[in-house]
């Protein structure tokens, strides 16, 4: 009888053991469920995070892309327009250039007769 005792203990022990290590396991069960949901969402979430930036990387690069292609568009037209106003400044230095020696030549003519004049005065 005795042995019997002690056989419905140890049965009795083993399975409250056998229910508390189920219990264990369906709670680790359910904590990994959990985690695995978080990760899940996680991933989600930082999916969607790096595709938005990736869309605004985009945007901000056809942006860039654009101004860049208006400044070197702007560079182009003044570097045409100062080599329109170094040509026309050109013209102009020739044009008084010449205008700077006729008028020479024609002061000298002038004031050659004047000279002449003012020579014969002293020599006489």
């Amino acid at each position: 009888m005795q042995i019997e005792k002690e056989k419905n203990e140890e049965k009795i022990l083993a399975g409250s053991n056998i229910r508390r290590l189920l219990k264990e396991k369906e709670d680790r069960d359910t904590r990994i469920i959990e985690l695995m949901q978080v990760l899940e969402s996680t991933k989600k979430s930082y999916e969607e995070k790096c595709e938005q930036l990736e869309i605004e990387a985009s945007g901000a690069k056809q942006e860039l892309e654009g101004k860049l292609k208006d400044s070197e568009f702007l560079l182009e037209e003044s570097r045409r327009a100062i080599k329109a106003l170094e040509a026309t400044l050109e013209a102009k230095l020739q044009n008084l250039s010449q205008k700077e020696h006729i008028l020479n030549a024609f002061m000298s003519l002038k004031f050659q007769p004047l000279q002449l004049f003012c020579t014969s005065l002293y020599d006489m």
